[in-house]
C-alpha cells in the first residue's frame, strides 16, 4: 500500500513535470510567434508609412510645380501688360513731342 502510494506520488510528480515542461515550451512558442508577428506588423507599418510619405511628397511636388507654372504665367501676363503700358506711354510721349515741335 505504501509502495503504491509512493509510486502514485512519483507518477503524479512526473506528470506534473511533463505538464510544466509542456507549458514552458508552449510559452516559448507563443512568445516567439508573438515576436515574429510584431516584427511583421512593424515592417508593414513602416512600409505603409514610407509609401504614404512618398505619395504625399509627390502630391506636394505636383502642387508646387502647378504653383510655379501659374506664377510663371502670371508673371508673363504682368510683363506683357507693362510692355503695353510702356508702348502706350511712349506713343503718347512721341505725340506730345511732335505736337510741341509743330
Amino acid at each position: 500500500m505504501v509502495e503504491e502510494t509512493i509510486r502514485t506520488i512519483k507518477e503524479t510528480e512526473k506528470q506534473a513535470d511533463e505538464i510544466v515542461k509542456s507549458a514552458q515550451e508552449k510559452s516559448r512558442t507563443i512568445l516567439e510567434e508573438a515576436r515574429e508577428e510584431a516584427d511583421r506588423q512593424k515592417k508593414e507599418i513602416l512600409q505603409n508609412a514610407s509609401e504614404r510619405a512618398k505619395e504625399m511628397g509627390e502630391a506636394v511636388r505636383a502642387k508646387g510645380l502647378q504653383a510655379e507654372e501659374q506664377a510663371q504665367k502670371d508673371l508673363e501676363s504682368y510683363v506683357n501688360e507693362l510692355k503695353q503700358s510702356v508702348q502706350a506711354k511712349e506713343q503718347a510721349a512721341v505725340e506730345i513731342i511732335l505736337s510741341q515741335l509743330v
